[in-house]
């Protein structure tokens, strides 16, 4: 896999949690391609930062994080990922 940007692993990150379910840490670390060790520091950002939310033992996108994907699209559409 290649190297990847802050920004897209938080885009994929939020793409995850997007979802109708919840997806607990497992879940998101396996679907980002991450280590634990990686994932803990994200996901306390996007909690900080009130794009993701803790809901039972998962993680959910908020309203303000499927603005910044749609942000994120915008701006990277045409990008071959």
């Amino acid at each position: 896999m290649r190297y990847r940007s802050r920004d897209q692993i938080i885009a994929a990150i939020l793409r995850l949690c997007s979802g109708k379910t919840p997806l607990n840490k497992t879940r998101v670390m396996y679907g980002a391609y991450l280590s634990y060790a990686q994932i803990v520091p994200y996901l306390a950002l996007l909690l900080q930062r009130e794009l993701i939310v803790k809901v039972d033992k998962g993680y959910s996108t908020t309203a303000k994080g499927l603005e910044f994907l749609r942000h994120y699209d915008a701006m990277h559409e045409g990008d071959s990922e």
